[in-house]
């Protein structure tokens, strides 16, 4: 239910993929290592190249001559298009003429392993497929990876006298240098694996991304993070970080790292920089892992180094080194590479700092996730799961996975029809609560949605107590209405969630709810910003295509398009509909049965409302290029065109504030030199008003020296004046406390000011002075 925006990852990590591809094969047994084009093509069966040289055709492209990327492109040239930033995008159209029927893979190579042009390749190219008789499908090729290789994109069946057709389409997906962007047409390999279309078919593709959000069986996930590390040194080299106090208080630097701490080693502190810092991971089963790392942003007014060295232990007693730049990606999982492990064999990363600059490295936590039985199989799909599962959008809980109290509904009921996935678990009339549990993926201000059933004869529904467990035991509970705006997303708050510290939602029926009022049906964590004190306007967009079904959206006869790929076609199809950036378009969900598209637009309220306008003119328009067109084209995948109808159901407005602090916000974070200046004023004022008071007390004494030379005067009234004087200080010596201006002192412990007046307690006093006390 989530849809995430694509990750690029480092130079560093793509040389790590790589060079595990070859190492892989040491691991794991020769039938299960080969290439997954190998293992399709037999031997002796003829190969296929279309290349940009020959019987291609373009437009508004150009023969490449940036040396940079003709290393590595395929025969020495290629051609380039820019990013799609005007009507018509730049293409390039690839004909293959089958020269008998069968099944043929695909495989497609563009260059750019050399960093000064993959940083200009574009994140996601469209590939349109024509084959058969006029059968279509597409998918998205994302050029800033997998360069100067072959790489697998997938098998459909093609017949003799009907030409296919391979149309490559800029898109206006970003690229890591953020301008200048281009993407390239080089060339495409087909290869006859099967003389029926009854053999076209490829192994399993990537998990899906409620598998991920879920962690089935087959593809488990584990967390390690810094409270599970273990310093290699005798002494205590790395520091720990813990970003809350008692009452939920930001630490000294915030609320940062994963469960809210890490580890950091300050190589300007440190006895030994070189001590390495132990992450142990057992894996739960063989298989190939995406290992992803999470860093804070900074460790207070010390910058974070751009070279953690990483030393990987995997598979069966296998090393690599690889580094992490801790200057960019933080707050969010980050990956690092693809590795074979093995059950029962102990796995590790270790830390270090590079010996280089007194810049930190932090230790917070890593990620190991069972993506496919061996690694150069998921090569080619690593893009679909940095797109759609790394960083979510949002993430939305069903019923189906929540944890219900009381009994669970199994039989049909009349509230299934309208309900989120077409079914209803938790109705009061066998349940008595719902709980929704959400881990946060990055630490930030979460948008929280409720969907209910819409009421109808048999689904008649009351009120809804729900509390929302939100930062570090915080929570907010109310009453939230069921019998109104059903079946749709209805927005109950803004909260704060932090990275790794799970929340949740408790849905229960109102108190005095007759049977059958209640019903929890799915939740749905949106993050909106990095703070509940900033939330940009978003306008929350629904749309319904008639005439297709995403139950029914497959390839019945071959293998290309994914699930990463509609969305991604969705996507873009409403982004050059509402003239925005792709950065500020979020597909929040699809939805199966007559489709229902959900999307939030965010940014300043004025252009957001102008884009909504766009969007809606653009469906009242029909026919070839226009937007009901194109989503139309999204959803008839692997079927000749169909006709379908699309219309925007629903517009709703959201956030668009700006306060100076919230209340689990309420301490100003400031850079240690501040707090230290802070502390230094303090102390200084605090010595100045003791040195005030000193000042006033010996002021008093002279006073009372003087008045005793004064009183000597006169010889029979010396001796009482001395006795009175005598008594006067006796009493003061032992009951008075001196006068002195307030000064404060600060506990090392809590940070609190105290009074020292307050704080005083009085002298015992004889009993002769007790009543003038």
């Amino acid at each position: 239910q989530a849809f995430g925006s694509s990750l690029h990852v480092p130079t560093s990590g793509i040389v790590v993929v790589l060079s595990m591809t070859v190492l892989g094969f040491i691991c794991w047994t020769a039938g299960a290592s080969l290439m997954l084009s190998d293992a399709l093509a037999p031997p002796g069966k003829s190969q296929i190249l279309l290349t940009d040289a020959d019987n291609t055709s373009f437009s508004g492209m150009h023969q490449a001559v940036y040396s940079p990327c003709m290393q590595d492109a395929h025969g020495g040239t290629f051609h380039q298009g820019k990013q799609y930033v005007g009507s018509n995008p730049t293409a390039a159209l690839f004909k293959f003429d089958p020269p008998a029927d069968g099944c043929y893979t695909i495989e497609e190579w563009h260059p750019g392993r050399n960093e000064q042009c993959n940083r200009y390749l574009l994140d996601a190219v469209l590939l349109q497929v024509t084959y058969g008789k006029n059968r279509r499908a597409y998918t998205y090729v994302e050029q800033s990876l997998n360069n100067g290789q072959w790489n697998m994109l997938g098998a459909l069946p093609f017949k003799k006298g009907y030409r296919g057709i391979f149309t490559l389409k800029g898109t206006r997906a970003p690229c890591r240098e953020g301008n200048s962007c281009f993407w390239a047409a080089d060339a495409f390999k087909l290869t006859k694996v099967s003389d029926s279309a009854a053999g076209c078919t490829l192994t399993e593709q990537l998990l899906t991304p409620e598998q991920v959000l879920q962690g089935d069986f087959e593809h488990p996930q584990v967390i390690v993070d810094d409270s599970q590390g273990t310093r290699m040194g005798a002494s205590d080299n790395w520091s720990f970080y813990y970003g809350a106090r008692v009452g939920s208080i930001p630490g000294m630097c915030g609320h940062q790292g994963w469960s809210n701490s890490f580890r950091y080693l300050n190589p300007r502190v440190s006895k030994d920089s070189e001590e390495p810092l132990k992450f142990v991971f057992k894996p739960p089963m063989d298989g190939c892992y995406l290992v992803e790392e999470f860093h804070p942003a900074s460790m207070c007014s010390h910058s974070l180094t751009s070279s953690a060295q990483l030393t990987i232990n995997y598979c069966r007693n296998l090393t690599v080194r690889t580094a992490v730049d801790q200057t960019k990606g933080s707050n969010q999982w980050n990956t690092v590479t693809l590795l074979p492990f093995n059950l029962g064999y102990e796995a590790s990363i270790s830390v270090q700092h590079p010996q280089v600059g007194t810049d930190v490295v932090a230790g917070d936590a890593f990620r190991f996730t069972r993506v496919a039985e061996t690694c150069p199989q998921v090569l080619p799909q690593l893009p679909q799961y940095l797109r759609l599962a790394q960083h979510p959008y949002s993430v939305t809980v069903d019923d189906s996975t929540a944890r219900i109290y009381g009994g669970r509904v199994t039989e049909t009921h009349q509230c299934d029809k309208t309900a989120y996935l077409g079914k209803i678990h938790a109705i009061n009339n066998l349940a008595t609560s719902a709980v929704f549990d959400f881990m946060p993926p990055s630490s930030g201000c979460y948008r929280v949605d409720e969907f209910h059933p819409e009421v109808s004869v048999g689904c008649r529904l009351g009120v809804a107590n729900v509390k929302v467990d939100h930062c570090l035991g915080k929570s907010w509970q109310g009453n939230i209405s069921l019998y109104e705006k059903g079946e749709q997303w209805n927005t109950v708050g803004h909260f704060p969630f932090y990275a790794g510290i799970p929340g949740k939602v408790t849905s229960r029926p109102k108190a005095g709810s007759k049977a059958g009022e209640w019903v929890a049906d799915a939740f749905r964590f949106t993050k909106v910003s990095d703070s509940c004190g900033t939330v940009p306007h978003s306008e929350l967009v629904t749309l319904r295509l008639v005439g297709v079904d995403l139950t029914r959206v497959q390839l019945p006869d071959g293998r290309l398009t994914t699930n990463t790929d509609q969305r991604l076609a969705f996507h873009e199809a409403v982004v050059d509909a509402a003239g925005l950036s792709s950065s500020q378009v979020r597909l929040l969900g699809l939805r199966a049965g007559s489709i229902i598209a959900e999307f939030e637009f965010q940014g300043e309220k004025p252009v957001m409302t102008a884009a909504v306008k766009r969007v809606h003119e653009a469906l009242l328009r029909h026919g070839h290029g226009s937007l009901e067109d194109k989503l139309c084209e999204a959803a008839t995948v692997g079927m000749e065109p169909k006709a379908c109808r699309a219309w925007m159901i629903r517009t709703t407005a959201s956030g668009g504030w700006t306060t100076e602090k919230t209340n689990e916000e309420a301490d100003e974070i400031f850079p240690v030199s501040i707090w230290i200046s802070i502390g230094f004023a303090v102390t200084v004022l605090c010595i100045l008003l003791v040195l005030v008071g000193f000042y006033c007390v010996k002021r008093r004494r002279r006073a009372k020296a003087r008045n005793e030379a004064q009183s000597s005067n006169g010889k029979e009234d010396i001796e009482a004046t001395s006795k009175e004087v005598k008594d006067d200080i006796s009493d003061s010596a032992s009951t008075a406390t001196p006068d002195r201006a307030n000064c404060c002192a600060q506990t090392d412990m809590s940070g609190d000011i105290f009074d020292l007046d307050a704080m005083s307690v009085p002298e015992s006093t004889s009993e002769n002075n007790t009543g003038k006390q």
